[in-house]
């Protein structure tokens, strides 16, 4: 399954309760890499929404090897869905390796959707 970030105040990202536009942090988890260290990513990814004066709404961070289930790109892609504003901030289109497509092609399909994709570079 995957994980939804909970933040250090016990609340999820989830928790904003009238965004103006669905903003969703896309990453995959890294090997090696602890919880310390993943809820510091995300705080970085989150303040990158911030300085493009965007809100999270959801977090959605894919668990080491499940390709080719994707399941947290798949529960993204569906909470995307019928949503007028759409922002997807990943950290780079290399989170989308393990998804069994080439990670250009992930990225078409995003934009294809009408999704605005948001690269926020290196937060790892």
């Amino acid at each position: 399954m995957f994980a939804t970030y909970t933040r250090p105040d016990g609340g999820t990202t989830s928790d904003n309760k009238s965004p103006k536009a669905f903003v969703a942090i896309y990453l995959q988890e890294q090997k090696e890499t602890t919880p310390k260290e993943m809820e510091l990513i995300v705080q970085r990814m989150e303040r990158f929404a911030e300085s493009h004066a965007l809100a999270v709404t959801e977090t959605f961070i894919e668990p080491l090897n499940t390709r080719p289930h994707a399941v947290a790109h798949r529960a993204m892609v569906t909470s995307l869905r019928g949503r007028r504003k759409r922002y997807l901030i990943i950290p780079g289109v290399h989170h989308f390796a393990n998804l069994g497509k080439n990670p250009l092609a992930v990225l078409g399909d995003l934009k294809a959707f009408d999704v605005e994709v948001l690269i926020a570079g290196h937060v790892e």
